[in-house]
């Protein structure tokens, strides 16, 4: 039994959701929203401190709604957090803590210096070989520590820090809604994001968000589709069992239970018939059995709430900064003359700010005319202020040298052309090694090559006129009967020439060939020239 009162707080992105607890029932819960999803992406909306926000709205609503419970236990979004699950090889228990903090390099993209981070180890036992799965969840310890500010700021003390999936876990351990000795896949969504959680045995293996709609307007009109949103997330549970399965091979799921926030038969239908399985279909009202709509957000705190009554295979409380408060009471004759020396300083404050920007507008009024007129003069000079008429015509001769030489760069060719015909003409047995395409431009002292340019099939130039286009084709043979090797190259030599497309860029193509025995099989190698 719960001797006192306790406090389940669950801090979102857009939104917050708080529930007493005395005697294991709520006592009092509250939501409050101080984002929404435009608002959250907006520069303006930047300006304006999230943590003080979501510290008024909090300190609001906990003196409105009367909430007397100081101890607090914070569940944090999955979008902060990091779930990592690796293996390592047995161990003793005081050598897991180096090792891990080795190993997690690998998987976690940011420095562990950065983080706040915790661990739960489970002995596997493979024909008789033991090692340990680490499930690893971290936050980024700034993220934390303003979390933390929010709350102590709000007077409330923080006993425990977990991700919201396990507190979750919690309530439906507590309701007697999720089996422990089976391997559950629970599917939490509203209109725009969800989550998969894989439970094994009470513990969560896999926790994976994802986004269904975008924060913007196709949220909305997706409210009114519900085959749109079936599919959305019929595809992302899809996504998220598959890679569990090749991650898992011998870990078969037993069950799927969906948490949505109305109920969906269609999409329990849909699963059951695609895996296999038997799909319980839940909502927060009905988990809490209240008259009226609550969320998932809600659900969290409560499973936070919950902490020190119900205990799960694995826990996951994040370390936290605690804040040493002053136990000494202030008298209501010094709160007087703090006040009164809050307000003197702010006068005084005041005061010596409007002297010091009316001296500052005052004075640099004349210097600021003279740096116009430098800039003026600087600019008209450019990067000429230091230069002679001499450097002045060099620079300038060199510049247009360049422009000759840019407007001379080939910007197009016939490479794809020939990229795309050569497999075609390749025989069986016979593959590329090395290729090698060179555009000579002739141009300058030879002219036009003669004769009339070969046309595409669209009406294009194959040939780039002053041009001279040279080919180098190595490869290998390889057939069963080698004297039939040679007679490879040799088709490809003919089918090369027989393609007029292909042979109307060459005046001559020729080829040598030899055996080898650089592996266990008889190959040809071969070296077609094409001039």
């Amino acid at each position: 039994m719960i001797r006192k009162k306790s406090l389940g707080v669950f801090l979102g992105v857009y939104s917050l959701s708080a529930v007493e607890i005395e005697n294991q029932k709520t006592y009092r819960t509250f939501s409050a929203v101080y984002n929404s999803p435009e608002s959250a992406d907006s520069k303006s909306d930047q300006n304006v401190s999230n943590e003080i926000k979501i510290t008024a709205v909090l300190q609001k609503n906990l003196r409105d709604l009367k909430v007397t419970a100081t101890d607090v236990s914070l569940s944090l979004p999955s979008q902060d957090i990091i779930f990592r699950s690796f293996s390592i090889p047995w161990m003793t228990p005081s050598e897991i803590k180096s090792v891990v903090d080795f190993e997690s390099r690998k998987y976690i993209p940011f420095k562990l210096a950065d983080l706040t981070y915790t661990f739960h180890p489970i002995v596997m036992t493979n024909k008789q070989e033991k090692s340990i799965r680490v499930l690893l969840t971290a936050i980024k310890s700034d993220v934390l520590d303003g979390y933390c500010r929010i709350l102590e700021n709000s007077g409330l003390h923080i006993k425990f820090i977990e991700p919201s999936p396990v507190s979750l876990l919690r309530v439906l351990v507590f309701k007697k809604l999720l089996p422990r000795n089976q391997r559950i896949v629970i599917v939490q969504s509203d209109d725009k994001e969800g989550k998969i959680i894989i439970i094994d045995q009470g513990i969560p293996q896999f926790i994976r968000d994802f986004q269904l709609f975008s924060s913007g307007g196709e949220s909305d009109s997706a409210a009114q589709t519900p085959d749109l949103f079936n599919v959305r997330l019929f595809n992302e549970i899809k996504i998220s069992l598959d890679y569990y399965a090749r991650q898992n091979p011998q870990e078969k799921v037993n069950a799927i239970l969906t948490l949505l926030a109305q109920e969906n038969n269609d999409l329990s239908q849909l699963l059951g018939k695609e895996f296999g399985l038997p799909v319980t279909s839940l909502n927060a009202q009905s988990i809490l059995n209240t008259p009226s709509p609550i969320t998932v957000d809600l659900l969290s705190a409560y499973g936070i709430g919950l902490k020190s009554l119900v205990a799960l295979p694995v826990a996951f409380d994040l370390p936290r900064k605690m804040v040493v408060r002053s136990q000494r009471a202030i008298s209501p004759l010094e709160k007087i003359l703090l006040d009164l020396n809050y307000i003197l300083l702010a006068q005084v404050s005041a005061i010596c700010f409007v002297v010091v920007v009316t001296s500052f507008f005052l004075f640099s009024q004349p210097v600021n005319e003279q740096k116009k007129k430098l800039s003026a003069f600087t600019v008209q000079q450019g990067n000429f202020e230091s230069s002679s008429k001499e450097d002045i015509k060099k620079r300038h001769q060199e510049t247009m040298d360049k422009w000759a030489g840019y407007k001379s760069v080939r910007t197009k060719s016939d490479v794809f052309f020939f990229l795309s015909t050569i497999p075609k003409l390749l025989p069986e047995g016979t593959w590329i090694t090395n290729l090698t395409i060179d555009f000579i431009d002739q141009s300058s002292n030879q002219g036009n090559p003669p004769g009339a340019t070969p046309q595409s099939p669209e009406g294009k130039n194959l040939k780039w006129p002053g041009t001279k286009v040279t080919l180098n084709l190595t490869g290998r043979v390889f057939v069963e009967n080698t004297n039939h090797q040679l007679r490879m190259v040799k088709m490809l030599v003919a089918n090369l020439k027989e393609d007029k497309e292909f042979a109307s860029f060459f005046e001559d193509i020729n080829f040598t060939a030899n055996a080898s025995n650089i592996t266990k099989y008889p190959l040809t190698l071969f070296n077609v020239k094409c001039k």
